[in-house]
């Protein structure tokens, strides 16, 4: 569940500001992975 909204919180924050959507997109990513494995 925790999963799904850190996502989802990331993607509008992505949606929102498009400038940071970079360094969003990369913590994003390595929590993703960090937290599936």
């Amino acid at each position: 569940m925790a999963n799904l909204v850190a996502i989802s919180s990331v993607l509008t924050s992505i949606s929102v500001e498009p400038g940071t959507m970079r360094l969003i997109a990369d913590l994003g990513n390595r929590n993703a992975v960090i937290t599936l494995l």
